[in-house]
């Protein structure tokens, strides 16, 4: 009885864990679709107003260096959303 008891709430336990960690994926991996396109953003407009900037200047450094590094933050989330995604359809898979 005490063992039946004890299945029964770690299966319901299981259930929750299991639960909320899919709001937390579907959450992060949204976060992470927002972070790329405002970092897509970010890359296009220093581009272009460094293209605009005198040679040589702190301001075109300033705006060069704000697209490389919105270029890897793109980037970055790009693999962020493929792993959760890699992960998913693996966690899907073995609990079918």
């Amino acid at each position: 009885m005490l063992i039946d008891i004890t299945k029964s709430c770690l299966s319901t336990w299981e259930t929750m864990i299991l639960g909320e960690s899919e709001i937390i994926v579907e959450e992060v991996e949204h976060v992470a679709e927002v972070v790329e396109k405002v970092a897509t953003v970010a890359e296009k407009v220093s581009e272009e107003v460094a293209e605009v900037l005198p040679e040589n200047g702190k301001l075109k450094e300033t705006a060069l260096l704000i697209e490389a590094v919105s270029k890897a933050t793109a980037h970055d989330a790009k693999l962020t959303q493929d792993f959760i995604h890699k992960v998913s359809c693996n966690k899907r898979f073995q609990l079918a």
